[in-house]
């Protein structure tokens, strides 16, 4: 566990480092552009037959410094046919990343080589049209637009969100709602007999109906938490996140606001159901043998559970998060510091934006709030949103 939780504290590091080059940062390792003079036949001299007909793996250039550059590959550079240029223009494959330039230096005194050069590494630079990213700062801090750079829309991760409701026709959570694949709404039959009759995108574990919206306006924790883990972003409205297009499972969890009364029944529903991330928003400082057998059930499916490390400024252990295999998740503010409320110690294993976070709220509606409930869907998204990339 200690791997995986260093694997998250350096994600958005890493991102640069996988990502990167180990040469030229803005070029492509282990790939040049090589254009081959017009018309020209290797054998005689002539100009007969268009390059890109030519016998490739034939080329003297391909063969005669093979073994010093570790060439692998020669193909043309582009699948459609195009003009003369394009159609005589190849791509060299090698494994000696560092000597491009002196495999450049050596394809360029060939007979047959018009030129040869590095191949640009072009990069997204996705920004979302949602109208208020300006005003959420954890992204930002977090580097969420070069995440999205390479992981972000078309995600089947499941995370879910088990808390006290979650508003799941909120207009910016709705397309990122779990639909479960099989069942059917509303038709009072058990589709995929898993023991929950139309849990079409989650269940109330605390009544045991699929009904997982809030009943009242005093519902609103896990609407927030389930924006900041996943809301729906750039859809043109509202706020954006971390997890960008992971899907949420709702779970509700208690009948009294403010409470969470079967989080652990929760828990299974989550792991039996396929969620891959679990986030937990709440806790105590008791632990339980119990609720620890559910943690490790859980995590015996290969689930990933999240939790909040709780709110009160002390170094007490609070749980689930301090359950072994948990990661636990304590609050920061804008400029780094920890957030005068978030819990603290090195039972901690991250921690994450959690002051004055804006999400969704109900009743299609948004809102701040500050807590370690806020950091830790942060982790939940960003998991997801590795987890979508490497699965």
């Amino acid at each position: 566990m200690k791997q995986v939780y260093t694997i998250i504290l350096t994600f958005f590091l890493m991102l640069g480092g996988a990502f990167g080059q180990k040469v030229y940062k803005d070029y492509q390792d282990g790939r040049i552009y090589v254009k081959l003079k017009s018309y020209f036949n290797p054998k005689t001299g002539e100009r007969i037959i268009p390059a890109y007909k030519w016998d490739l793996e034939n080329l003297p250039f391909y063969n005669q410094p093979g073994a010093q550059f570790q060439i692998t590959r020669l193909k043309r550079a582009f699948q459609a046919d195009a003009d003369e240029k394009l159609n005589s223009t190849l791509m060299l494959e090698f494994k000696s990343v560092s000597m491009v330039d002196q495999l450049i230096a050596t394809l360029e005194k060939d007979p047959l080589v018009d030129y040869a050069e590095k191949i640009p590494l072009d990069k997204l630079h996705l920004t979302p049209n949602d109208p208020q990213l300006p005003n959420q700062w954890h992204l930002a801090k977090i580097g969420a637009v070069s995440a999205w750079n390479y992981a972000s829309a078309g995600s089947n991760i499941v995370i879910a969100v088990i808390d006290d409701a979650i508003e799941r026709n909120h207009p910016d959570l709705a397309p990122n709602i779990w639909v479960n694949p099989g069942e059917i709404a509303a038709n009072g039959i058990d589709d995929d007999n898993n023991g929950f009759i139309d849990d079409i995108n989650g269940w109330d574990v605390a009544n045991n109906t699929p009904n997982v919206n809030p009943p009242d306006e005093n519902f609103n924790h896990g609407t927030h938490v389930a924006g900041i883990a996943s809301a729906a972003t750039n859809n043109g409205i509202g706020v954006s996140s971390i997890g960008f297009s992971c899907k949420i499972m709702c779970i509700k969890a208690t009948n009294t606001a403010g409470t969470i009364s079967q989080g652990y029944n929760g828990i299974l529903y989550a792991a039996n159901n396929g969620a891959k991330i679990i986030n937990m928003s709440w806790g105590g400082n008791t632990f339980s043998q119990t609720a620890e057998n559910v943690i490790n059930y859980a995590l015996g499916k290969g689930c990933i559970l999240v939790a909040a490390a709780g709110n009160d400024n002390t170094t007490t252990k609070h749980y689930p998060a301090a359950y072994d295999g948990v990661i636990s998740v304590a609050a920061t503010a804008s400029d780094d510091s920890k957030s005068d409320f978030s819990n603290y110690g090195a039972w901690i294993k991250i921690s994450a934006p959690g002051s004055n976070i804006r999400s969704t709220t109900i009743n299609g509606t948004y809102g701040n709030y500050p807590g370690t409930s806020m950091a830790s869907p942060m982790v939940a998204g960003l998991l997801g949103l590795m987890k979508f990339l490497n699965p």
